[in-house]
Formats: structure tokens, sequence, C-alpha cells
């Protein structure tokens, strides 16, 4: 899942510094207002097929001049050609052609994919246990032919994938093997020590009685990390970090000699949904820094009922109780130097679906997933129960959002992506957003699974 530092090449004002690593020091985009709701025409679509009828798209890493997206699929459409493609597709930022002589065999699902700087190929993360015939178990860097690149070798066997980024001449990958989250040498793939934390525990929760814990093993989801690199934030079905409490949720101060574990932790992260299925008990799933790094956003799924008072306290007649948990919403967080009495600057309910992923641009924080509706606190939607918060009507969003980062209400925006799933990758660049989903349409038009929405002039 791609969604934090997002910015690559030279399309930003701003210098792009790379290290002798050949590691880039990203910024993140800043827009001046919202993107178009009116995509690009020249963007591939994902094909339905026999063997993958719901492909999807599930990772997007772009520069100046080439866009990978991975995700579920086997073939993808462009100018009037069909190609097929196993899992992953490269094309031309600019025109959206496909690039011929880049046609990888990877056996299953991608997550998370990262360009190597100066057009050096591509970082891919996920479930897959090989590429080309050969053995790789859930991440491999690539050329730009598409041939795995021998001398990157990950100090892991098995495991997947969950995001990879460079930040500042590391790659810091996380996922489900070992060590959750490590930071790798970008050229050789060896572990250079800069992350090393015990992350442990699973995520469970008991009802009547009985206890239900979250899908898989312990995993690190997600993570973000500021333009400045000073801090990481990181998501996922945890419960600890070096032995201190750290349900769902933890960040990280970045430095000389390496990262240290922040005390900053907001107590409603430790909270339960409603939910009891083993994918939403740990609810939290995507996180992003704005651009200045002064404040961060959490998607979450989850379930909501009216027995969780921390959500439904306005229809329990409670006006003064604080919204203070994340669960089938998104929420913004700042004030890191604070170790107590944290509260969220605010929370956007969908009234009952799940959102997976987020992108700051300053401008807007968008958002992705199943949804039907924002700005819902008093409405559990996908039961058909009210669409209004607080007397006024909620925001209809299909699949979609975009918040506004001040006040946390729906912005106008809204070019509808209706999906089965709901998407899981955004990537904001200077150019503009792009939308990775399972869906057929963004807006009225056509553009499954791949869309561009360019940023304003």
């Amino acid at each position: 899942m791609s969604t934090s530092i997002r910015v690559r090449g030279t399309l930003l004002s701003l210098a792009l510094v790379v290290s002798a690593a050949g590691a880039a020091i990203a910024s993140e985009a800043a827009h001046t207002g919202p993107v178009s709701q009116n995509a690009a025409d020249y963007t591939p679509q994902l094909v339905a097929t026999t063997a993958v009828s719901h492909p999807r798209v599930d990772a997007i890493t772009s520069d100046d001049t080439t866009t990978y997206a991975g995700g579920l699929f086997n073939k993808i459409t462009q100018g009037g050609q069909t190609y097929d493609r196993a899992n992953l597709v490269a094309f031309d930022t600019s025109t959206g052609v496909v690039d011929t002589g880049f046609a990888p065999k990877v056996d299953k699902q991608i997550r998370a994919v990262e360009n190597v700087p100066n057009n050096g190929g591509v970082y891919v993360g996920g479930d897959f246990t090989t590429v080309n015939g050969s053995s790789r178990a859930g991440l491999v860097k690539l050329t730009p032919a598409g041939v795995i690149d021998p001398t990157f070798k990950p100090p892991f066997s098995r495991g997947l994938v969950f995001d990879v980024e460079l930040v500042n001449g590391h790659l810091i990958v996380a996922g489900n093997f070992t060590q959750k989250l490590i930071s790798l040498n970008p050229v050789t793939g060896a572990s250079d020590g800069f992350i090393n934390k015990t992350i442990a525990g699973r995520v469970c929760v008991v009802t009547d009685g009985r206890e239900y814990c979250s899908w898989g093993s312990t995993s690190v989801y997600d993570f973000a990390v500021t333009p400045a690199g000073d801090r990481l934030v990181a998501v996922g079905n945890f419960t600890t970090v070096d032995g201190a409490a750290r349900s769902k949720f933890f960040m990280l101060k970045l430095g000389t000699p390496g990262a240290k574990l922040d005390p900053w932790y907001y107590p409603g992260f430790a909270k339960r949904c409603a939910t009891e299925h083993p994918r939403r008990i740990a609810y939290l799933q995507g996180v992003d820094f704005n651009p200045t790094g002064t404040a961060f956003n959490v998607a979450a799924t989850g379930q909501i009922t009216d027995s969780n008072d921390d959500i439904w306290y306005q229809r329990l007649g409670d006006n003064n109780k604080p919204n203070t948990t994340v669960c089938d919403a998104i929420g913004r967080f700042s004030d890191f130097g604070v170790t107590a009495g944290i509260k969220p600057e605010w929370i956007n309910y969908t009234g009952g679906d799940s959102m997976w992923t987020v992108a700051d641009t300053g401008a807007a924080v968008y958002v992705q997933g199943h949804f039907k509706w924002v700005d819902n606190p008093d409405g559990y939607a996908s039961l058909g129960i009210g669409d209004k918060t607080s007397g006024a009507p909620a925001a209809r969003r299909a699949g979609i959002a975009a918040i506004n980062p001040d006040t946390g209400l729906a912005l106008p925006w809204k070019p509808a992506v209706p999906t089965r799933m709901g998407g899981k990758a955004l990537e904001a660049t200077p150019a503009g957003l792009w939308v990775g989903s399972d869906s057929k349409k963004f807006g009225a038009e056509d553009h499954y699974g791949i869309a561009f929405a360019p940023a304003p002039k």
C-alpha cells in the first residue's frame, strides 16, 4: 500500500537529492487545491478475465517518466491494445503507453511498489513467492527490463510485504516477516540496522466471553514518514513495541544513530470497534502525513454500532462526550510533543463502511474505501439507518472523498468510484493524484483500476 512520502523525479520545485546509495530524499506533494474530478483519458485500464474476474490495483508509484501499478490482474488495455501482465505493469507517466519491454511474471498479489531513483526500476512487495520463475519471498527489486536484480537480497526468506518506501538512503519495508518493520540497504537488500524494534502481540477482542483475534500473524500494514524524515508512524495488528503498549499504532523518532520509540500515543487507538471479523479487528489500515509533517491522518475500518458509546454519543443524548474512536472513519492528529490529554483534531465517520487508505496534499485529505457516505456520525449507512450529522445531511460519496484538512468535513469534490472491496492505492505527485482500486469508473468515465486526476495549475 504505498501512501506516504510520495514525490519523486524532477516535477517538484523542491530539490530531490539522491544519495550515493541511490535512495532519494523525497518531499510530500503539496497542491494548491483539490485535484480535477475529470481523470486523464490516456491511462491504462484493467481487463476482467475468467482467471481474474475482479481485478484490482493495490499499489502505484510514479515519477516524471514511469508509473508502476501492482495488484491482482492478468490483462491490461491501453490505446486499443491488450497486454498480458502478471500483477504488475509499467507505463509512460505522461502518455499512458504501456512499456512492452517490462513484463515480469509475479505469481501472486502485489501490495507495494516504489520507484528506484534515476529510472532504475522498481521495488515490489506483496504475497508472491516466485518472480520470473525464481524464488522471491514477498520482496524483489526489478530492473527497467523486468529482470530480477541479483545483488538485492533481503534478509528474510518468507513473509508478506505491505509497504515499501525509500527514505533518506534507507529502504524501509513493512510486513509480517520476523522484524515486521525493517530498514534495508537499497542496493544490497541487507539490513542496515537503522530500525531495530521488537514489534509483537496480536490484537484480539472479547465478546460474550469469546475471544476473536485479528487475521494473520503480527504485521505492520502501512507506515508514513514526515517530509523532513524525522518521524515515522505505523499501523498494524500488533500490541507492543519494545515491550511498551502500542496497540495498532506507534510513532518512531528517526535520526542518528537510528530509530527510537516516541512516547506519543493516542489512547483511543487501544479501544475496540464493534467488529469481530478477523480482517477488521485491527481496524487502523492507512496512514499519511500532511506536506508540512505537522499532522497525520489515519484511515480505518472496524464497524460501528449504537452500542459503541464513544461514537454514538449524539444518538445516546450525551452531546458533550468526546468523539474518540476512529472506527469506519478517518481521523487527524497533531501536537506530537503532547503525551497526555491527546485529542484528535477531527474524526470523519462513514456511518458504517470501511476506509482503507489516505493521501494528504495540504489542500485536501483524500481517502478511499467502500463507503457510501462521509460526514455521517449519526447514520449506520450500510444498514440504511439515517444519513444525518448534527441535523445536517451527510455527504454522499461513493468510494472516494476529499476532506477539508482544517474543518474535517467533506469538500465538494466527488467523482464517484463505486467499488466492491474499495480502493487501496493513492499516490500524490506534484502533477496530481493517482488512484488505484477495483472500480470500473472514476466519475462518469471508464477507468478500470487506474485513474489519474490532474492537480490545479
